[in-house]
């Protein structure tokens, strides 16, 4: 109701359409969101903001779709959050999208971590702890392990951001999981915990580290716990059936 009283009320107002986009993706209306910041941007094309959230809505519909799908969507997020950089060089998160792509796409869709580098140092004077946070998960995927924990440790000890702390500490963890640095690991992931107790991922992580150093009633104990958050999590419930 309120969607149809805005749309009739301002029609034609690229501003209008931009809130009903943002209001449709948060409730993951994923193609009524694309329509609707379509519609902003035949009103106003210049606008780095209608730009990114469209990559934005097309990024979430790529991660859930069929590799044919993917294939489709891959160059739309590309072309929107290149738009939206190439309007604005300042806006942080069409940057971070950026970094993003080119991190976690293959090379045959477009994918280049010298690219992702680049866009990473492009916010380094907007928000130094987030450039780092890029850097260290691309330098972790060239296989640069000491360098990727060193930007982990500075945003470890500097960030005064909870929410990008709590996330680094998970990246962190995963970093150390993965070279059996187990106890290491572990305390990585409950800092993270500390941060972020409601996440359904650390208590599954932190579940995990404790599998790996044997202690298997604790890592019941963890997976129970993301459990209590969501009953139905698939992980979460076959990690815990199976110990």
């Amino acid at each position: 109701m309120l969607f149809t009283q805005i749309s009739n009320t301002q029609l034609e107002s690229d501003s209008a359409y931009y809130y009903l986009g943002k209001s449709c993706y948060h409730l993951n209306q994923l193609d009524t969101a694309i329509k609707y910041y379509q519609k902003a941007l035949v009103l106003k094309p210049d606008n780095a903001e209608f730009y990114y959230c469209i990559g934005q809505a097309y990024a979430r519909k790529l991660q859930d779709s069929h590799l044919i799908t993917q294939a489709r969507l891959a160059p739309k997020v590309l072309e929107a959050f290149s738009k939206a950089v190439a309007l604005d060089s300042t806006h942080m998160m069409a940057q971070i999208g950026l970094s993003d792509f080119y991190r976690i796409a293959p090379a045959y869709a477009g994918g280049n971590l010298d690219k992702s580098i680049t866009h990473a140092e492009a916010i380094r004077n907007l928000n130094e702890s987030r450039c780092r946070l890029l850097l260290a998960q691309v330098y972790y995927k060239q296989g640069y392990i000491s360098r990727a924990e060193t930007e982990y440790s500075i945003i470890e000890t500097q960030t005064m951001d909870s929410t990008l702390y709590q996330s680094a500490m998970g990246h962190y963890g995963d970093l150390l999981f993965d070279q059996k640095h187990y106890s290491e690991a572990y305390e990585k992931y409950r800092k993270r915990l500390d941060y972020s107790p409601k996440s359904i991922e650390a208590w599954i992580q932190l579940g995990r580290a404790f599998e790996a150093l044997n202690r298997i009633n604790d890592a019941k104990n963890a997976y129970q716990q993301a459990i209590l958050i969501n009953p139905k999590h698939q992980e979460a419930n076959e990690r815990f059936k199976a110990l």
